[in-house]
């Protein structure tokens, strides 16, 4: 589930007044203009875009960097949260450069964590660790008695946190957020300091609900609740993943009727405010509460469906757009290794040829054919026992898996009729996604393996095993493959 795009690549703090009135970049106008920006886009940062927007283009016109910079970074956040990633690749590069130009640290790491944030909810997550770890370095720039310094290095552990939660490192993301907790316990500002609890406690919330401690989960949620109505200035989307983890919490004890309040209070303020991963899944969760709840007006599993249809093809990379990420976000030797081993492997050819053709000049015509004949022999032969293990049908539907083929599914149900049909009649809700899903545990391929080859995140795909055990009602405890191969 991708529910953690809380506020965490935007600083707001009183301090911030006071960095820009020390700068030569301070406009009390466009100051004022900023901070009601803010405060539109924390509660519904779709109606904040365009005034973020205008705020660049004003900026552009006085010649102020700094406050074009606020605009870019209130553009990414909106893009974040909207779950719209290719969006906020685009918009955090822009900002990257912008923060490099007029060296505005804090904000460098802000727009580097917001990279990165895109990269791994595209699947990309070696690219999105590499900028990580790099970007730690910045950090010897801040100081830890400076409230933003500390606020933004909280903002950018909880984007590590997000690292390990898509990849189902449930124990690693909650010590990275207990980091972030740890840095926003020191900010000074209550108001601001509370905000931060609100995103770090919620967020938490949800990671123990992924490893089914409930207890600890409530906990988290409970507290982040009870900071809401004593603080000024908060994140809606926290608040709309505190409705969304309780309901959900009660539906994984069977609760069902008591997570319905919950959920459609989830679904009305992520459908106002454009957070379009927590609606999707709490149409998800409706319709499983409405489902064991013996309510025949189950009509949410079908929107549920549409909605992560269109969701998922809007964060999908082409295969064009993944090299040209990784091109950009790699070194000379790796964005040329290919050429440099071609190189190095014509040079070896070269040597070797021309050692073996003098060798062979002392050598009669007769053996010279006979080898030749001999050699042609074997290459026919492996020629020949490679395309028999390819007219194996097994060997071709794992082809076809490894290349994300169209046609893998309806290959796969030739070759394992007996899996794939064995599971449409015991299991006609199954949707094609899970059949898919299950397809490839079938062939063995881990979540991150399923990811990979999907280019989905591993999140995604933790989401559609979720389901798929709520359906054929699988324990947590149960290991997903062997169930699969038993079947």
């Amino acid at each position: 589930m991708n529910l953690r795009s809380v506020l965490l690549f935007f600083l707001l703090s009183t301090n911030l007044l006071v960095f820009a009135q020390k700068s030569s970049y301070f406009d009390e106008n466009l100051e004022r203009e900023y901070k009601n920006i803010n405060k539109i886009t924390l509660q519904n940062p779709t109606k904040g875009l365009e005034a973020s927007k205008k705020l660049i283009e004003i900026a552009k016109k006085k010649k102020n960097p700094y406050y074009e910079l606020v605009g870019m970074s209130l553009v990414d956040y909106v893009y974040k949260n909207n779950v719209d990633y290719k969006k906020l690749l685009v918009s955090s590069n822009l900002t990257i450069a912008k923060s490099v130009e007029i060296r505005d640290f804090r904000r460098e790491i802000e727009a580097h964590a917001s990279k990165s944030w895109a990269l791994m909810h595209l699947g990309m997550l070696p690219e999105a660790k590499k900028i990580l770890d790099d970007t730690q370095e910045i950090f010897k720039e801040l100081s830890s008695d400076n409230d933003d310094d500390v606020e933004v290095m909280g903002v950018f552990m909880a984007a590590y946190a997000e690292f390990y939660n898509l990849q189902e490192k449930d124990a690693e993301s909650i010590k990275k957020d207990h980091v972030a907790l740890d840095y926003f316990l020191k900010i000074k500002n209550n108001d601001n300091r509370n905000m931060h609890l609100i995103d770090t406690y919620s967020n938490m919330g949800l990671s123990y609900s992924y490893t089914q401690k409930t207890d600890s989960a409530y906990f988290y949620l409970q507290a982040a609740k009870d900071l809401i109505p004593i603080t000024k200035s908060y994140s809606k989307k926290s608040e709309n993943i505190i409705y969304f983890g309780l309901g959900s919490g009660y539906n994984t004890q069977k609760k069902h009727k008591e997570a319905i309040p919950y959920l459609m209070k989830s679904l009305e303020i992520s459908k106002q405010n454009g957070y379009e991963d927590i609606y999707v899944e709490s149409l998800n969760q409706l319709s499983i509460s409405f489902k064991t709840s013996n309510n025949k007006d189950n009509l949410y599993y079908k929107k549920y469906l549409l909605a992560k249809e269109e969701s998922e093809n809007k964060n999908k990379l082409q295969s064009e757009e993944i090299k040209k990420i990784q091109n950009e976000n790699s070194g000379f030797l790796e964005r040329n290794t290919t050429g440099i081993l071609i190189g190095v492997t014509m040079l070896l050819v070269t040597i070797f040829s021309y050692v073996f053709l003098q060798r062979k000049k002392n050598n009669t015509s007769e053996r010279e054919k006979n080898i030749i004949s001999e050699t042609v022999k074997e290459q026919s032969l492996e020629i020949t026992e490679l395309r028999t293990n390819m007219n194996n049908g097994v060997d071709e539907v794992l082809l076809m898996a490894k290349n994300n083929d169209p046609s893998f599914l309806r290959r796969f149900s030739e070759v394992h009729p007996e899996v794939y049909f064995g599971l449409q009649k015991k299991y006609p809700e199954l949707s094609e996604s899970q059949f898919k899903i299950l397809a490839l545990s079938y062939l063995g391929f881990s979540t991150k393996d399923i990811a990979s080859n999907t280019n989905t995140s591993p999140r995604t795909v933790q989401t559609h095993k979720y389901n798929i055990r709520k359906i054929i009602d699988i324990s947590p405890d149960e290991d997903f493959i062997k169930w699969v191969q038993r079947f």
